[in-house]
C-alpha cells in the first residue's frame, strides 16, 4: 500500500515536470536563436573601407507603446571591408541605443551612429 501512495504522488507531479521541460526547452531555443539573425541595417563608409552593422534584440517584456521595431535595443558592429570586427557597442552597455535613435555620420576619423555615440576608425573604440 505504501508503494501505491508514492506512485500516485509521482503521477500527480508528472504534468508539471513535463510542462516545465517543454517551456524550458522552448526558452532555451529562443535564447540561442537571438544571435542567429541578419543585421537590421547595414551602412558602408563612403570610401568602402568600413561597414556598420546594426542588430536589433527582441524584448521579452515591454510596456504598452514600447513593443515596436523602433524601440528595440541595438548592438552595433564596426567591420573592415574584409568582414573583420574592429569595434563593438552592446545595447546593454552605458551607451545603450534603440533602433529609432540611429543616425549615421561618417568622417575621416570617426563614424557616429547615434547622438554622441561614435567609433574611432583607427582604434575601433566606441564612446558616449
Amino acid at each position: 500500500m505504501g508503494n501505491e501512495n508514492s506512485f500516485a504522488m509521482q503521477n500527480r507531479f508528472l504534468p508539471i515536470g513535463r510542462s516545465f521541460c517543454f517551456w524550458f526547452t522552448g526558452l532555451l531555443a529562443l535564447a540561442l536563436m537571438q544571435g542567429c539573425h541578419r543585421p537590421a541595417l547595414t551602412a558602408h563608409s563612403p570610401d568602402g573601407r568600413y561597414v556598420l552593422e546594426f542588430y536589433t534584440h527582441q524584448q521579452l517584456f515591454a510596456m504598452p507603446g514600447q513593443g515596436g521595431f523602433g524601440s528595440r535595443p541595438v548592438s552595433v558592429y564596426l567591420r573592415d571591408s574584409k568582414g573583420r570586427t574592429l569595434g563593438f557597442a552592446r545595447s546593454d552597455s552605458e551607451c545603450s541605443i534603440t533602433y529609432d535613435m540611429v543616425k549615421i555620420e561618417w568622417s575621416a576619423e570617426f563614424v557616429c551612429f547615434a547622438a554622441a555615440r561614435c567609433f574611432d576608425l583607427k582604434t575601433g573604440q566606441s564612446g558616449c
